[in-house]
């Protein structure tokens, strides 16, 4: 696991603040281990805290401990505070002959055209490497004062993380802390040390004369051979010296493409999916440190487009889809992984979740307080004013001539002044349940009598003549 640089300060303050504690040493412990634990127990002992950091996940919290341990113990060794019964090791000896053994094991017993695609994890790439190593027979050097097994385990953890970062495969699960996923190396040239980017090979559609759809290479020529009819065509193309090979299905008619596979990097990607999961897989590498918080997953997606553009991150691509939805697609599903490993927190998740939910909850006991307090009784007056008060509205009156069993001329008639209210903001008010039937039926009859008044005073005066001239006129003809 490679030391991060914040790492490093918590570690150096949290070993000058335990170096007191441990005091004084036993006169002499069995190896560094051994004075390690006595350190740890000191610690533990006295409640020592080793951060104030809370950003920090559980292996970032066993490391400092880890280091802090070794730190304390190496540096009262050095001091002459205890003696070891087993020297320790020289560290610098002891990597350079870790690292002799990866060389020998990277050329001659695995070679890059011998690692798997993918592995799950770190540990799955380890345990091929002890597999192979162990099908070849392979030696490891005899270090000394260091266990064989645990001289073996370091050569071969090292090994994978090499051949990862020199990017012969990739793994599904997040790599451990500092490992960095660099370009892959083309077979060819792997011994000699070149390293080249392959160029991106994107099968496209085209429109041929054939009606079916011509496949093409992005960004470079090459032979194609189509078959219309919806049947799969196969594409090759030469780049770089490199033949690879697209397969696709062709729609005969519309040049659509229903499968399309990417070469890119020396890998095959059949889907979209793949070739997006690839992306945030190098991408992620790109990212080692992130803020401790985002205000949305939305803001972290863009801090992800900021690093891929200022480290000139080249993506894939995917033939049918916008180059800026193929971006979004892999920066926001880069934050995504950075989310569910714990590399970031949400504000929503910090805080202001809560807040909002007191705050709530406050707002919703006040007015059901208000409520219990200020509720309306029988005797108050409710807003809707008293019911005796209230003006009835009269929709239409009817006119009837009680003297005349005939339909005479009608005339028109002025309606009575503030006899009809227009305003209906009370007519279905609960007020209106308050008043008794008899009272409203009087008010009623009142206002009846009131219209009556106004109809005979502005009543026809001929209208007595019209009734005597029709009964004249009625015995002249009886009569002759």
């Amino acid at each position: 696991m490679a030391i991060q640089s914040h790492l490093k300060d918590i570690i150096s303050d949290a070993a000058a603040r335990a170096e007191p504690l441990a005091y004084p040493y036993p006169k002499h412990f069995d190896d560094i281990e051994a004075a390690k634990a006595y350190v740890e127990s000191i610690c533990k002992k006295k409640d020592f805290k080793y951060s104030d950091v809370l950003t920090l996940s559980f292996e970032q919290k066993e490391y400092i401990k880890d280091k802090v341990h070794f730190v304390v113990a190496a540096k009262a060794f050095e001091q002459g505070q205890f003696y070891l019964k087993e020297a320790m090791e020289d560290r610098n000896a002891l990597r350079a002959s870790i690292e002799a053994d990866i060389h020998r094991i990277l050329s001659l017993v695995i070679k890059p055209s011998d690692w798997p695609r993918i592995f799950l994890d770190a540990q799955a790439a380890k345990h091929f490497v002890s597999r192979a190593c162990a099908v070849k027979n392979f030696t490891y050097t005899d270090f000394p004062n260091v266990e064989k097994g645990k001289y073996k385990g370091y050569v071969e953890f090292n090994t994978a993380r090499h051949a990862f970062e020199a990017g012969f495969y990739q793994t599904k699960d997040q790599p451990p802390k500092g490992w960095m996923h660099k370009h892959r190396f083309i077979a060819n040239r792997a011994k000699s040390g070149i390293q080249k980017r392959l160029p991106v090979m994107r099968v496209v559609a085209g429109s041929g004369n054939s009606g079916g759809g011509v496949f093409k290479a992005g960004g470079g020529g090459g032979a194609t051979m189509v078959k219309a009819g919806g049947s799969a065509a196969t594409a090759m193309v030469k780049s770089g010296g490199i033949a690879t090979t697209a397969a696709a299905m062709v729609n005969a008619g519309s040049g659509g493409v229903t499968a399309a596979v990417i070469m890119k990097n020396g890998g095959t990607y059949a889907t979209l999916r793949e070739a997006i999961t690839a992306d945030v897989e190098r991408l992620t590498a790109l990212i080692p440190v992130w803020p401790l918080f985002f205000t949305s997953l939305n803001a972290a997606r863009d801090h992800v487009a900021t690093i891929s553009r200022n480290k000139h991150f080249r993506y894939t691509y995917w033939p049918i889809l916008e180059p800026y939805r193929f971006r979004m697609f892999v920066n926001f599903n880069t934050a995504k992984r950075a989310l569910k490993h714990g590399a970031f927190s949400l504000v929503e998740e910090v805080g202001v979740k809560e807040g909002r939910e007191e705050w709530a909850a406050a707002v919703r006991t006040s007015d059901n307080k208000a409520k219990s307090e200020g509720e309306v009784t029988d005797e108050e007056d409710d807003g809707y004013g008293n019911s005796d008060e209230m003006e009835i509205e009269l929709e239409k009156v009817k006119f009837e001539d009680d003297e005349e069993d005939h339909v005479v001329a009608a005339t028109a008639v002025e309606e009575p002044a503030n006899l009809i209210d227009d305003d209906d903001t009370d007519r279905d008010s609960d007020a209106a349940s308050i008043s008794r039937f008899d009272e409203l039926e009087d008010r009623v009859q009142n206002v009846q009598a009131q219209v009556d008044v106004v109809h005979k005073e502005k009543e026809d005066p001929f209208k007595s003549l019209i009734g005597l001239a029709r009964r004249a006129s009625t015995l002249k003809s009886a009569f002759g």
